[in-house]
C-alpha cells in the first residue's frame, strides 16, 4: 500500500481527507505540522461581527462544516457543465477576507 506524506496540513484535516478519499494512506509530515494552529493575535470579538463567522475562524477548530442548505440564498447552479453555488462562494471570500485582517499567521514552525 502507498503512503502519501503531507506536508502542510493539521491533523484533522489529514484525517478529514483519509476518512473520505484516501483510506488513511496519508500521514503527516512532522509532529509540529500535525499539531499545527492558526495564530490569531488580532481575533475580534463575538459582539463584532456574526455568531457564525466568529466561530469559523476558532483556531481550535481546524475542520468546520457550514451548513447552508437553510439559507434562502444559498442555491446550487449548473455552470458550463459544473455545479457552483455563488453564495457558499461568498462565504469563502467573506472567511478569506476576515483571515487577513487579523493577519492569520501559522504557528508551525518549517
Amino acid at each position: 500500500m502507498a503512503v502519501f506524506v503531507i506536508i502542510y496540513v493539521s491533523r484533522e484535516i489529514m484525517d478529514l481527507a483519509n476518512h473520505l478519499v484516501y483510506n488513511g494512506k496519508l500521514q503527516c509530515g512532522t509532529e509540529s505540522i500535525a499539531k499545527g494552529r492558526l495564530n490569531m493575535p488580532f481575533r475580534p470579538q463575538p459582539s463584532k461581527m456574526d455568531e457564525w463567522l466568529w466561530q469559523s475562524l476558532d483556531p481550535d477548530k481546524p475542520v468546520l462544516f457550514l451548513d447552508t442548505d437553510s439559507c434562502q440564498e444559498s442555491q446550487e447552479m449548473m455552470t458550463g457543465g459544473q455545479v457552483t453555488n455563488p453564495y457558499e462562494a461568498k462565504l469563502v471570500a467573506l472567511l478569506v477576507k476576515e483571515l487577513l485582517e487579523v493577519r492569520i499567521h501559522y504557528l508551525c514552525k518549517w
